[in-house]
């Protein structure tokens, strides 16, 4: 995960974690495991970054604007009645966004056409890891 930060650093300097006691407070509130991948990422990196080509721009997880992922996670467990292990790392957007399970670290490419799957737990994750969703979504690798 270290090498996946650090090229993330290089390609956009400007995207540094600047508050690293505001984003280890909230993970703490939502429920991150500490020193898991999500957390790791997170604390070095503000999100934000910007949307790759045919993938949805991440979220913040402290920071100015809104959505972040505390207001994100807010509204899709409400709205959606999604369970609460799962975090918005996307806003969304055309009916589909990306879920980080904190139970297992799995990602969802979650669609709302297949709420009904997802909610019975019909629907695998497309990314095995947090870390193979990073890759992929930074265009390294297909992502497991």
């Amino acid at each position: 995960m270290n090498d996946l930060i650090q090229r993330v650093v290089r390609a956009y300097p400007d995207r540094r974690n600047p508050d690293c006691a505001s984003a280890a407070e909230v993970m703490r509130r939502l429920g991150v495991a500490p020193h898991c991948d999500m957390w790791m990422f997170y604390m070095a990196i503000n999100g934000a970054l910007p949307a790759v080509s045919g993938r949805l721009e991440l979220l913040r997880i402290v920071g100015p604007g809104i959505p972040k992922i505390p207001d994100q996670a807010e509204y899709v467990w409400d709205r959606y009645e999604l369970p609460v292990n799962f975090l918005p790392l996307s806003s969304v957007e055309g009916e589909g966004m990306y879920l980080y399970d904190m139970s297992t670290e799995e990602v969802h490419d979650y669609s709302l056409a297949r709420h009904d799957q997802f909610v019975t737990g019909q629907e695998q994750p497309r990314w095995e890891s947090f870390h193979g969703f990073m890759m992929w979504y930074l265009g390294e690798a297909s992502g497991t």
